[in-house]
């Protein structure tokens, strides 16, 4: 019987080849040229069969592992002529890359796969899957007017051929491109897709494809402001997708309602959701979901003021977004991570964040992250005694790259910002934008907060004490039972504020008591240090003088702690401020 045996081993003793050590039966020509000219000496024929053989040892050897060589079963059934198999394994081969995150390979792999779609007969969910993946290739790379023409071409060829899956797949992938913020992210063409989507879908009874509908829907309410309608779609979605197993999809629909269960439920069913989720992506090595589910899973511990376990998910996200070169989480991780150095004063560490999330936000596309690293700057900026330049970075940011989903914010800074350099006609005007385009019932969008927020620092400031207190305790009363702890000691603060100038002095303390335990756990140093010198008044006022003092100390070291992580261009504008001063004197 014929063996290898032999002519390897004169090929070998002739100086051609050479054994791989590392591997077992393995050989590797000795160098380039000598390869090509023996690959040019084969007959075409003899090359196919030679290849043809190869493909079909390797379908036999790992008949359990035919995903992880799906590119060398592709090369080697193209070289044999077998358009069929070229294309069940290029596109096997772009799925594979895709899981782990390798898009140009994944491009590479589905280009050839639709090169000989269009000349075999393929199945109609064959085409539907090639088509869907490679526009969310497209999309994750950035390519976002590219994929929106990939899916447009789907939806044709589903009206030419007159194959409502295809249109009703076309469909599917708009409304969500269109859904989710990105440069191309259009929420009326995303309603307009979905209603269409969702009414095809129910008429030719496609349930997965109507979970999917609900699962978009879910995600157009939520960026709408709507987190109640978002939530409901959810369990429409998630009712259809576990009657019928699909696991995947159950985590897609979990990891994305978290968001709406922050505001909508609580904070703990939002980390719940993304538990869940997280489990499901890990087991389908989804890693592109994955680091999304790890970025997330920060963003919300830290509105929970969970601050520890939302660094450590920070830092998770970025290991896995840079070990498989995801640079839109990279930048939404950053974003994540630059929140919370503000919020605990790390403010030197948090304007290095913000250049990098910048940065990030621009190579990826995600202009999302770039907005926060602009409010968060300007929020900085406020902090450290610079007010004004956070004003003026703020209205450069243009409304076009903003959407309604993140003016709260935007607005609602500008507002604080004005508030705290005393520019009360300008806050009053910003404080009248907000209210304009806020959904008072959606805390969402963040911009009933800043409204109560403002509202009552407005007062405060006017001495209009029982106003205060009214604005901060309905705020309170909606933001307990969905246990956030974001801004809570700096409402707290200024509920105290309104007792001392009610002369509810029992009532102060016990409030700034509350504030201080609070913004201790959740490192809010910047409002900590100011609600200590607010006790230190009190305690001073009551004639506690030994207490006032403690307090105050304990005012003037965590002064001087932010002021050591402060950016040194910022130290004086901080300790110039006349609320620091007063504290340090």
């Amino acid at each position: 019987m014929f063996t290898l045996t032999t002519p390897l081993t004169q090929l070998e003793h002739a100086d051609l080849i050479r054994r791989l050590r590392e591997l077992e039966e393995a050989y590797q020509f000795k160098h380039n040229l000598i390869q090509e000219s023996a690959y040019a000496s084969l007959l075409k024929n003899d090359r196919r069969a030679l290849h043809r053989a190869c493909a079909e040892a390797l379908e036999r050897s790992y008949p359990n592992e035919l995903d992880e060589h799906a590119a060398l079963l592709a090369k080697h059934f193209a070289e044999a002529g077998d358009d069929a198999k070229t294309f069940e394994y290029a596109r096997r081969a772009g799925d594979a890359a895709f899981r782990v995150h390798a898009l140009e390979e994944a491009l590479m792999h589905y280009d050839t796969a639709s090169l000989l779609a269009a000349r075999l007969q393929i199945s109609v969910a064959d085409i539907l899957h090639l088509h869907q993946q490679r526009g969310r290739v497209l999309e994750v790379m950035g390519r976002y007017e590219e994929a929106v023409d990939a899916y447009r071409a789907l939806e044709q060829l589903g009206n030419t051929r007159n194959e409502p899956q295809l249109e009703l797949g076309a469909l599917l992938s708009l409304a969500t491109l269109f859904t989710f913020p990105n440069p191309a992210q259009n929420l009326d063409e995303s309603l307009r897709a979905n209603q269409a989507a969702l009414q095809l879908a129910r008429e030719i009874h496609d349930e997965p494809s109507e979970a999917r509908a609900l699962w978009n829907m879910q995600e157009h309410a939520y960026f709408s402001g709507r987190a109640g309608d978002a939530i409901r779609y959810s369990k429409q979605a998630l009712e259809i997708a576990e009657r019928l197993e699909l696991r995947e999809l159950c985590a897609y629909i979990l990891n994305d309602a978290s968001r709406a269960l922050v505001t909508a439920e609580t904070v703990p069913s939002a980390l719940n959701a993304l538990a869940q989720a997280r489990e499901i992506f890990r087991g389908t090595n989804n890693l592109p979901m994955l680091v999304d589910n790890l970025s997330t899973t920060a963003e919300t511990a830290h509105i929970g003021g969970k601050i520890e376990m939302s660094l450590d998910f920070a830092h998770q996200a970025q290991e896995l977004s840079r070990t498989i070169g995801n640079i839109w989480n990279l930048a939404y991780s950053s974003a994540i991570e630059l929140t919370v150095r503000a919020q605990q004063g790390e403010t030197r560490q948090g304007f290095e964040l913000c250049t990098q999330t910048t940065r990030l936000a621009r190579q990826s596309g995600f202009f999302v992250a770039a907005y926060i690293s602009d409010v968060v700057r300007a929020s900085m900026y406020g902090e450290l005694g610079v007010p004004l330049r956070g004003i003026e970075l703020l209205k450069q940011v243009a409304h076009k790259d903003s959407f309604f989903f993140m003016e709260g914010w935007r607005l609602g800074t500008i507002a604080f910002l004005y508030l705290s350099h005393h520019m009360l006609p300008e806050a009053r005007t910003a404080i009248q934008e907000l209210e304009a385009i806020v959904r008072w019932d959606d805390l969402s969008t963040l911009g009933p907060l800043f409204i109560a927020l403002c509202r009552a620092e407005l007062a405060l400031q006017e001495e209009r004490f029982a106003d205060a207190l009214k604005e901060t305790r309905a705020l309170l009363e909606r933001l307990r039972p969905l246990e956030i702890q974001d801004f809570v000691p700096e409402i707290l603060l200024r509920q105290g504020r309104a007792h001392f100038g009610l002369g509810e002095w029992d009532a102060a303390e016990r409030i700034w008591e509350q504030a201080a335990s609070v913004a201790r756990m959740t490192q809010t140093r910047f409002a900590l240090w100011e609600i200590l010198a607010a006790s230190s008044d009190l305690a001073s006022t009551r004639g506690n003088l030994q207490r006032a003092q403690a307090l105050k100390q304990e005012a003037r070291e965590m002064i001087d702690w932010l002021t050591e992580h402060a950016p040194e261009e910022f130290r004086e504008s901080f300790l110039s401020q006349e609320k620091v001063r007063e504290i340090r004197d």
